[in-house]
């Protein structure tokens, strides 16, 4: 089978029924045995023409299958990159930019000066610099065709500077890149950091923050390298104020927030884990009312759409705060919420954030005593698929129920958590498991360390004294 055979058929099945529906609108009365041939594969497994025309070969379509299915092929794409115009920001500037070009052939001059300044707004609000410079060729192009100089000589001066701060921005922007290259470069990290800070002395870029005519794109590629060189470097409080810095940058570029969220929610996200991960939960909850009242503006303006990053910051983050902050009675608060807001949206949760929640709730009810509540919670989840979320949930059944004095069901359960580790291939954590159940029959737990349960590091074992 032809890569094109294959590609036509994988493109046909990534179809949604909606493009599917209106590619067939836009096909001419003589070509509705295309119509036909778009079904027939959509519906089909059969990939090679051969096994294809001996299923369809009393079909119109079948006579000329491999012309038939090219064109179709074209068609698909061409009709494509028009529906999806107005979804994806750069088929719709490229649409502009070739109405641009084809009024500037045609001689509407005044009209395509208008285009292109409405255009070049929207580009330099975003940074978009290789669109500004673009219609910055474009906007020549005008005095370069029309004879009769449609452009002043202060146009045409502040056009030229205009292609040069571009060109010079578009410079900046690919210094950068260049670091960022070494982000998803795989090497060990002493390796990491020396290329770091090698790329960073090479572009004179050993410095606290970037100078002020530096984009936007590039300054948060900066402040998170440097972030990322500090915790390597085992600086993380270090770490924790260059992320500050480039969450900052935000207060300045607004609009970024409105283009993209998610971008914005992830460095959130770096940013609170970084703190948490260094344990100053004073500074946690102070950065996290900043950040939830910037989220709480976007999701009133309709900007925010529901996402599950989005739940890890509302959500995760604060409960796991508060759980291992030993605020006991706001962590058991907040559970109230968050385990209603869990139930409200279970179909639309990944398996991995409704997991990873019903732990952070399991291990409040637990600090708070409610044990008999805490076995309601992950009862439902105790079979997860992933080994991390059953490995826990084992441990916290364990524990409920020796508090509860469940003695004689306890040692089922070891032997049920042993037989589970043996089928997963996680023999050598067996010795950790039964330091933890002697542990439990001494009644040490409160002294026990996470190295005892090699996998479980999420617990406070002092909260359990």
């Amino acid at each position: 089978m032809s890569k094109a055979e294959n590609f036509t058929h994988s493109l046909v099945k990534a179809l949604s029924l909606l493009e599917k529906t209106y590619i067939k609108k836009q096909f001419k009365k003589n070509e509705l045995h295309l119509a036909t041939l778009l079904d027939d594969l959509y519906k089909t497994e059969l990939c090679s023409n051969k096994a294809f025309k001996a299923k369809y070969a009393h079909k119109g379509y079948a006579k000329n299958l491999t012309q038939n299915k090219n064109y179709l092929r074209r068609k698909i794409i061409d009709v494509l990159v028009k529906y999806q115009e107005k979804n994806i920001p750069e088929i719709e500037k490229r649409h502009y930019l070739n109405i641009i070009s084809v009024l500037i052939q045609k001689g509407f001059f005044k009209k395509t000066k208008e285009l292109i300044n409405d255009l070049l707004v929207k580009a330099n609000k975003y940074e978009e610099y290789t669109t500004c410079y673009d219609l910055a060729t474009l906007l020549r192009k005008i005095y370069t065709n029309n004879v009769f100089f449609s452009l002043s000589k202060d146009e045409i001066k502040k056009n030229a500077a205009d292609r040069r701060f571009y060109l010079d921005q578009l410079n900046k922007l690919e210094e950068l890149a260049s670091i960022n290259d070494i982000h998803f470069t795989p090497m060990p990290d002493k390796e990491k950091i020396e290329a770091f800070s090698q790329q960073l002395k090479a572009l004179h870029l050993e410095v606290e923050e970037l100078p002020e005519n530096y984009p936007y794109a590039a300054k948060r590629m900066f402040y998170f390298t440097k972030s990322q060189l500090a915790k390597l470097q085992g600086q993380h409080e270090q770490g924790i104020f260059y992320l500050s810095k480039l969450l900052a940058l935000y207060q300045n570029y607004p609009q970024f927030i409105e283009k993209d969220y998610t971008i914005f929610l992830i460095d959130c996200i770096n940013y609170l884990n970084s703190i948490l991960y260094n344990s100053n939960y004073t500074l946690f909850f102070e950065e996290h009312q900043k950040i939830m009242q910037e989220l709480s503006k976007l999701k009133s303006s309709s900007h925010l759409i529901d996402d599950s990053r989005l739940y890890v910051v509302q959500y995760l983050f604060p409960q796991f705060a508060y759980n291992n902050s030993g605020q006991l009675d706001k962590a058991l608060k907040f559970t109230v919420a968050y385990h209603q807001f869990l139930k409200d949206h279970q179909t639309e949760l990944s398996t991995q954030y409704l997991e990873a929640s019903i732990i952070q709730i399991a291990i409040a009810l637990l600090y708070n005593k409610q044990y008999e509540e805490m076995l309601d919670v992950i009862e439902p989840h105790l079979k997860s698929k992933i080994y991390a979320h059953q490995y826990t949930l084992r441990i916290l059944q364990i524990l409920s129920h020796h508090y509860l004095n469940n003695h004689l069901l306890i040692e089922h359960l070891f032997s049920s958590f042993l037989h589970y580790l043996k089928t997963v291939n996680q023999k050598e954590k067996t010795k950790g498991i039964l330091q933890f159940k002697k542990s439990l029959e001494q009644q040490t737990v409160a002294q026990m360390k996470n190295a005892v349960v090699e996998d479980f590091v999420w617990i406070q074992w002092a909260f359990l004294g």
